[in-house]
Order: structure tokens, then C-alpha cells, then sequence
């Protein structure tokens, strides 16, 4: 009885890891598909903005003003995108790291 209660409590704990693997599997796959939806949005800003500084550079004597924060703009991105990324492996690491231990947990659970 009591070992049947362990068993239960056991199966309970996996399935319960079970559901937080899934759900931490949906949760990466969703920051992807974002991550990969701020990827594609990067290259349409940069060609309106290339757009935007041609009727600027015609009407300016200084034209190559006119690119400078276009670039800064792409280093902006690109530092965010960088964050995004440390962010998103970050929170891969964290959560491995929390299943690791639960299923480490698990077996230490089943050897007694």
C-alpha cells in the first residue's frame, strides 16, 4: 500500500515533469517563431528607411548625413536582436537545467 502510494506520487511527479516539458518546448518554439518574425521585420525597416533617405540626400547638400542614423538603427537592432537571443538561451539553459533536476529528483525518489 504504501509502496503502491509511492509509485502513484512518482507517476504523478513525471507526468507533472512531463507537462512542463511541453509546455517549455511550446514556450522556445513560440520565441522562435517571434524571433524569426523580428528577423523578418529587420531587412523591410532597413529598405524603407533606404527609401526614405534617397528624397533626403537629393535635397541635402550633406547626403551621407542622412545614412548615419540608418546605421545606427541596424546596430540597434542587432544589439537587441543579440539580447533576445542571450534572453531566449538563457531561459533554454534555466529550464534544462530545472528538468535535469526534477528528473534527477524523480530517480533518487524511485531508488528508496
Amino acid at each position: 500500500s504504501k509502496r503502491a502510494m509511492e509509485n502513484a506520487t512518482l507517476l504523478s511527479e513525471i507526468n507533472d515533469t512531463r507537462v512542463q516539458k511541453k509546455n517549455l518546448e511550446d514556450e522556445v518554439k513560440s520565441l522562435q517563431v517571434e524571433l524569426r518574425e523580428l528577423r523578418g521585420k529587420e531587412p523591410q525597416r532597413g529598405s524603407e528607411g533606404k527609401a526614405k533617405a534617397r528624397p533626403q540626400e537629393k535635397g541635402t547638400a550633406d547626403g551621407g548625413a542622412a545614412r548615419l542614423p540608418r546605421i545606427d538603427r541596424r546596430g540597434k537592432q542587432r544589439s537587441e536582436e543579440k539580447k533576445g537571443m542571450q534572453h531566449l538561451r538563457m531561459t533554454i539553459e534555466q529550464k534544462s537545467e530545472m528538468i535535469r533536476m526534477q528528473k534527477l529528483e524523480i530517480s533518487m525518489l524511485q531508488e528508496q
